[in-house]
């Protein structure tokens, strides 16, 4: 090639420092939570009511829950409800726990727990709040009596008014039952009214002096006691026909006898019998009832148990569960004809028998795990529906549009996901069928159906934690079990697409985490602190495992291979053999570094990692800096510094396809923003790389530059450059602004159709082998470079054997925006 020529030796002769080009200030580029997508029902409900806000007006009736929660955008409330399609705050309530409800005078009255010693009775007309009274305990429960609202629960006065543990309201003034403070000792837990009388019950000895076994009775007049049972009674609930004799009282609690008749947990009382138990009751107590009339003259009674199942029907004179997957209620109601349960959540039951949660917008239960796929996001945990519609456990798509797998999974939840070489997701955890498909802990989704994997994975109460995939497609799982496929495998186990094989003799601790190394070497991390386990090596070839030089002194919770090839440990360890690194250690393929930043505490861990492009990574958990307190933290590619906490605790995360951190847990706010359960952690000076123009060919086809890193602040951007001749030298050229000229302006050896795309600010010569080369550029740690946008392109000189130019081509541009975490 001749490099003589005047309108050749430019491209050898123009050179640049990066650092030293007239650039702009830089950007801002802080991390910062935003909105991510509320809360779809209340969890941890207490009481619940039906109110129709206008009487007999048009609006229809809507379903009241009280308890201390989030809904939809608000992160704690105390009262909500549900209008037959979402949820949303009743008004703005107090900021306590509501522990009761009634309805009274047409309005909405709420008992709101500030603490156990203090309390407000509140009243909403579907505007605003007011304040009926506060007394020195907690409400329990609320009913009407004679005209009068009637309050009950472990307190001595309400207002300066002396009442113990019953008050009633006669919509001026509070006034005690009975005698002076009148009333019960003890604490009251429900009311009811039978036959003109108010039933209270509970833990209580007295009413007004009068011992009483746990239901105290109060006809108007004086206190008299109710049947005697052995413990507490918990519920009350009536049926009240136009007949005396078809009326009764139904009593619930943890109790096992009423007086010397037994009755497990709950006993039925009518004018004609009296007291009787029915049938075999309902083990481990009753939490909650309720009464449904059937035709003119039958009934249905619901409980609540504290055993399992969690909800029983009466009939017949037995017990049945009434739908599946339940947890102990806290309250039942009928609703626009459905049974709703209060409690961990508020749920409602479905058609197919199962109780799922009442879902508006937003999911409702905590996410454990975000999976980053080759074209969207699959989330997993404890929701059953994402804004009304029914996932089981399991969804894929983006914040705020999540579509169901199938589905999902039934049995239990969803512990790990990865994704295979073809794009099929593999989910794994404790469930038992994915579906509808028997699938023993672990399945296969396929795009549209699910399928097992065998025989599975463990038994009894064995889960999967982790999975892993080969570029080969052989996936591994990891976890608690000790069989797959019906053979023997130590906690870790591969699946070849037919059957499954134990990885050696596994391990004798439970594994939590998988990472596979450049090398193809697949590491395995868990409770390291078993000594069984220090001695057991934690790194498999493809046919024997490994020894580590030394390993952590105590479990390992989280590991993640960073964008250089190393490997960030994390855990509960305060040292790596003699190399003290508490929480967080690097391996750099042949030995232990430590990671400075963190001192140890022995309330500290590190159990979520996620790896940022640019090389740092975000690290949570327990964590503790030297000055205490900060679990949020980045890790810089050497050592960790404190992020400002964000008050919860993070369980797994990855970036998505804009480059924001996604962490997921279980929280419904994240520094003030509405974060359901997912928080974004928004990147605004995120590196990209976007084609401009187009290549033209040579003799071995079109120019092609992809890029292959991006550019990231302080690392050095890459790309591969394709179709090149194989006798030829290419030149990287890298400028500050887009031009559209035709190459033969410069170069007359170019060929037709071929533009320069960008100026000329930096040039570098690419050695070309067999048809490629790649291009780089290293990006000084210099903020003044953030956000710079810089255009590269590759001119490519075809060489004949003499070393002469014959053609000269020209790549497709990219747009480079420099970028930082």
């Amino acid at each position: 090639m001749n490099t003589d020529s005047p309108r050749h030796r430019f491209w050898f002769t123009a050179s640049c420092v990066l650092g030293g080009l007239a650039l702009p200030g830089s950007a801002q580029c802080d991390l910062t939570f935003q909105p991510t997508t509320g809360v779809g029902t209340p969890r941890g409900t207490t009481c619940s009511q039906v109110w129709d806000p206008d009487g007999a007006g048009p609006l229809p009736a809507v379903l009241v829950v009280g308890g201390r929660f989030a809904i939809g955008s608000v992160a704690s409330t105390s009262v909500a409800s549900w209008d037959g399609a979402d949820w949303s705050p009743a008004g703005v309530p107090p900021m306590g726990s509501c522990t009761a409800l009634a309805v009274y005078g047409g309005r909405l009255i709420a008992a709101v727990a500030f603490s156990n010693l203090s309390s407000d009775i509140v009243a909403f007309d579907g505007t605003s709040w007011s304040v009926l009274g506060s007394m020195n305990g907690v409400a329990n429960a609320m009913t009407l009596y004679n005209g009068n609202l009637v309050v009950g629960g472990p307190f001595s006065w309400i207002n300066g008014v002396l009442a113990s543990g019953v008050v009633q309201w006669n919509g001026a003034t509070w006034s005690a039952i009975g005698v002076g403070a009148g009333g019960v000792s003890g604490t009251v837990r429900a009311l009811a009214v039978f036959s003109g009388s108010l039933y209270v019950g509970g833990d209580i000895t007295h009413a007004s002096g009068v011992p009483v076994g746990n239901l105290a009775i109060w006809n108007g007049s004086s206190w008299a006691a109710g049947a005697s049972f052995d413990s507490t009674v918990q519920a009350l609930a009536t049926r009240i026909t136009s007949t005396g004799p078809g009326s009764a009282l139904f009593v619930g609690g943890r109790f096992t006898t009423v007086g010397v008749i037994p009755a497990q947990g709950i006993a039925r009382f009518d004018l004609v019998n009296s007291w009787a138990a029915m049938g075999a009751g309902v083990p481990g107590g009753c939490s909650a009832l309720l009464v449904r009339g059937v035709g003119l003259t039958g009934f249905e009674l619901t409980a609540g148990s504290f055993n399992s199942p969690a909800i029983l029907r009466f009939s017949g004179g037995s017990w049945s569960a009434v739908g599946t997957e339940a947890s102990t209620p806290a309250s039942l109601a009928l609703f626009n004809g459905n049974y709703i349960a209060t409690g961990a959540a508020v749920r409602v039951l479905a058609a197919d028998g199962a109780w799922i949660p009442l879902c508006g917008t937003g999911i409702d239960g905590y996410v454990r795990l975000v999976h980053e796929t080759a074209s969207d996001l699959v989330i997993a945990g404890g929701f059953v529906s994402i804004s009304g519609v029914r996932m089981n456990g399991i969804a894929r798509g983006g914040v705020g549009a999540w579509q169901p797998l199938g589905g999902g999974v039934q049995g239990g939840e969803v512990l790990a996901v990865a994704s295979m070489p073809n794009g099929d997701i593999v989910a794994a955890g404790t469930f038992s069928s994915a579906g509808g498909v028997s699938a023993n802990r672990i399945a296969r989704w396929n795009g549209s159906a699910w399928s097992a994997l065998g025989a599975g994975l463990g038994t009894g109460f064995e889960r999967v934690l982790a999975l892993a995939v080969y570029p080969n497609g052989t996936l591994v799982a990891a976890g608690s079990f000790t069989q797959a496929g019906g053979q023997s495998a130590n906690r870790v186990a591969a699946w070849n697409g037919t059957g499954w094989a134990a990885l050696g003799a596994g391990f004798d601790a439970d594994l939590g985490s998988l990472a596979i190394l450049p090398n193809g070497e697949l590491v395995a991390g868990g409770n390291l602190s078993q000594t069984s386990f220090l001695s057991t090596p934690g790194r498999w070839n493809g046919s024997s495992w490994l020894p580590f030089p030394s390993y952590p002194n105590g479990a390992i919770s989280a590991l993640a291979v960073m964008p250089n090839g190393e490997l960030l440990v994390g855990g509960f360890f305060e040292r790596v053999g003699s190399l003290v690194s508490p929480f967080v250690v690097r391996w750099n393929g042949s030995g232990w570094v430590a990671v400075p930043g963190f001192t140890f505490g022995i309330f500290s861990s590190v159990d979520c990692i996620v790896p940022l492009p640019n090389g740092h990574a975000i690290l949570d958990g327990g964590l503790q800096s030297g000055s205490g307190g900060a679990r949020f933290a980045r890790f810089d590619g050497r050592s960790v510094t404190p992020l400002p906490a964000p008050g919860v605790r993070f369980l797994h995360g990855t970036v998505d396809a804009a480059g924001d951190v996604l962490l997921v847990g279980d929280f419904a706010q994240v520094h003030g923003v509405t974060s359901g359960y997912i928080a974004r952690l928004d990147a605004p000076c995120v590196a990209s790389a976007t084609s401009y123009g187009s290549g033209c060919s040579g003799s071995s086809g079109a120019n092609r530059i992809t890029p292959t890193h991006l550019p990231w602040l302080g690392t050095t951007f890459r790309a591969d450059v394709t179709g090149l001749p194989i006798n030829s030298l290419a030149v990287g050229v890298f400028g500050l602004t887009a031009t559209s000229m035709p190459l033969r302006n410069l170069l007359p050896q170019a060929l037709p159709g071929c533009l320069m795309l960008t100026s000329l600010e930096l040039l570098q010569v690419l050695s070309v082998r067999i048809g490629a080369t790649q291009s780089q550029l290293a990006l000084p740690a210099q903020s003044a470079l953030i956000g710079q946008v810089l255009h590269h392109q590759v001119v490519t000189f075809e060489l004949d054997g003499g070393s002469s130019v014959t053609a000269v081509t020209s790549s497709n541009g990219l747009r480079l925006t420099i970028g930082t975490y």
